[in-house]
């Protein structure tokens, strides 16, 4: 079984949570300045237990597929309740280039609990609707 299958998306959302929590959060780099804090993406990457080298390395493997996979569907629980533009990315929201971009750690924290709760159900429990 590959270790970056969809099957396990949940689990790698509350990992960029906790990785998070523990280490800090950056904005305009998958990496902070100290080498630990890690914007949303940084946090997908680090929290699955990977790490900057090895993503540039593997621009078509499981790994870049899954980092890519899990940010659409972070972003598709964010884009519930906002009108974000079509191009809208994880990375732009974090950095605070979208107009109602990432405002803190806590922020970022909280939709990617979110996003793990709505992976496991299937649907945002909380709403009670399919997104």
């Amino acid at each position: 079984m590959d270790r970056f299958s969809e099957e396990h998306d949940a689990e790698f959302m509350d990992a960029a949570a906790e990785y998070i929590e523990k280490n800090g959060w950056w904005r305009g780099a998958l990496i902070g300045p100290n080498g630990k804090q890690a914007c949303a993406v940084g946090a997908i990457i680090y929290g699955s237990g990977m790490n900057q080298t090895r993503y540039q390395l593997a621009p078509y493997g499981a790994l870049r597929t899954m980092v890519h996979r899990v940010s659409q569907k972070v972003l598709k629980v964010l884009n519930a309740d906002r009108d974000f533009p079509k191009e809208a990315s994880l990375e732009n929201w974090n950095d605070g280039k979208l107009s109602s971009g990432a405002r803190d750690r806590q922020e970022v924290i909280d939709l990617f609990r979110k996003a793990a709760k709505v992976e496991r159900a299937g649907f945002d429990p909380d709403q009670g609707v399919e997104l």
